[in-house]
């Protein structure tokens, strides 16, 4: 689609070298962070909160461990670190500067005004202390916890 996008918009494809594989190596480096955060993500999820980030068979408790811990959102944030990496790979301008800040403030408004709103309702005083702890997606930089 965004390749399409992208001749429709008469965008220059970008971050494609003549030669070397730098593009495909950012890229699969990329894909390969996002997709393995995901993963550790949903089986902590799984382990720890009893559950899965799917609607119908939500965690029983909270989860503040493994990247949770970091962030409040590690499965949205490799989402977006592996779609970045997909960015790169097809040299999509319109991927990386249209469709995927979308997708960011689709994800955030979905987040913000849904989901932190029910959890919220399902785990009260403990979530909110969470949620004033622990940044939506990007890590605080300190080395103090």
């Amino acid at each position: 689609m965004s390749i399409g996008l992208d001749g429709w918009l008469h965008f220059p494809r970008i971050f494609v070298p003549e030669s070397g594989l730098l593009n495909p190596t950012i890229s699969v480096l990329l894909f390969s962070i996002g997709a393995s955060l995901g993963f550790w993500a949903t089986f902590v999820q799984y382990k720890v909160g009893k559950g899965t980030p799917a609607p119908d068979a939500p965690t029983q408790k909270l989860v503040a461990v493994g990247p949770y811990a970091f962030v409040r959102n590690p499965i949205v944030l490799g989402q977006m670190v592996a779609y970045a990496g997909f960015g790169i790979f097809f040299g999509s301008v319109s991927f990386l500067t249209i469709i995927m800040p979308l997708t960011v403030i689709l994800h955030v408004c979905y987040l913000k005004f849904v989901e932190e709103k029910e959890l919220e309702i399902r785990f009260g005083d403990e979530y909110r202390r969470y949620k004033e702890k622990v940044p939506m997606f990007i890590p605080k930089l300190s080395l103090k916890r």
